[in-house]
């Protein structure tokens, strides 16, 4: 009966600190790895979900701890390990999910294949202190052409002071 006890004891504590990425699916979620970064065990790329350009991403964490999750983005071919911040998500402490819009145009110019990664920071420093890691490969659409625009009531005012400044010099000269 001890036994019993002790082992859902532990089972209970390691279902505490699971912080997992929903959606889009992450890579994977291991208890035992998910402090080991760049991606809590799961280092390989696996299927891409598509995302918009700024899109909604959804996360489970250990109830009833508050913190930072930070969202980062490495583009596929990207030979360095400087990943982009893209999104910051405060946790309350009052839920077990999240959502948070991720904005994904100073990362990417062209559609792109990459990784993402949201890190899971504690505040709460008199729990385990190692932030948790989770990964999912995203194929984020290229961003929309934001064409140029000419208010037309704006340029007919402008030209409107142009006119009048003319004839005001036009009548000045005709005074000399």
């Amino acid at each position: 009966m001890k036994l019993l006890c002790l082992l859902a004891l532990v089972a209970g504590a390691a279902a505490a600190d699971n912080f997992t990425l929903t959606s889009p699916p992450s890579r994977g979620f291991d208890a035992n790895q998910a402090q080991f970064g760049p991606c809590g065990g799961f280092n390989q790329a696996t299927n891409f979900t598509t995302v918009k350009n700024q899109d909604t991403f959804k996360f489970t964490v250990p109830g009833s701890q508050q913190g930072i999750i930070g969202v980062f983005f490495l583009p596929n071919g990207d030979n360095s390990t400087s990943w982009t911040p893209v999104a910051n998500v405060t946790v309350s402490g009052n839920d077990t999910t999240v959502s948070s819009t991720v904005n994904f145009e100073k990362a990417v110019t062209t559609a792109s294949n990459g990784t993402v990664q949201a890190t899971f920071f504690r505040t709460d420093l008199s729990l385990q202190d190692k932030p948790l890691f989770q990964c999912a490969d995203v194929h984020v659409s290229a961003p929309e052409k934001k064409e140029a625009t000419t208010d037309s009531s704006s340029a007919s005012a402008m030209q409107l002071t142009l006119s009048a400044t003319a004839l005001s010099v036009i009548v000045a000269l005709m005074h000399l």
